[in-house]
């Protein structure tokens, strides 16, 4: 599991022994925002199986607004493109939307109207919990694997 909060990937590897018999998760400490993060990670022994980019930097409200926006364009760009090149190497990508989630960091530009957001919204909301079950579901469900994403 790469991640650039180690702390958090280890309570989430303990959660997930605790839940399932799977027992072979390493943890690599990786900042997606940082080449330099990025170059000791390189040489891993083991490939790097599931990619789920989750920026997280501090910008204005319109800004991030924006630039959220451009990045979700991105997502899919980059699926897609990824899926062209490596799906004849059994390799497929996926996109998805997890659905309206109040507890994501993209709110913390504007606190107060974050606020008022979560609460009029909160019967048309996901938790946490509910919005990462899409991606769980995409990463590691055996019924996935055998969709065709090339003809998609």
């Amino acid at each position: 599991m790469a991640n650039r909060n180690v702390n958090l990937s280890q309570e989430l590897r303990d959660e997930i022994y605790k839940e399932t018999s799977y027992r072979k998760i390493d943890i690599i400490q990786l900042d997606l925002n940082s080449l330099a993060s990025i170059k000791p990670s390189a040489p891993l022994d083991e490939k790097l199986n599931k990619l789920i980019p989750n920026p997280s930097e501090d910008i204005g409200m319109m800004d991030a607004l924006r630039l959220y926006s451009i990045s979700k364009l991105c997502n899919v760009l980059f699926a897609l493109k990824v899926n062209r090149l490596e799906h004849e190497n059994g390799i497929n990508t996926y996109v998805l939307h997890p659905g309206v989630i109040p507890t994501t960091s993209l709110g913390r530009s504007a606190p107060i109207l974050s606020s008022i957001f979560a609460f009029v919204s909160k019967p048309f909301t996901k938790n946490f919990e509910q919005g990462a079950a899409t991606t769980v579901y995409c990463a590691a469900s055996p019924f996935v694997e055998n969709i065709d994403t090339a003809a998609q």
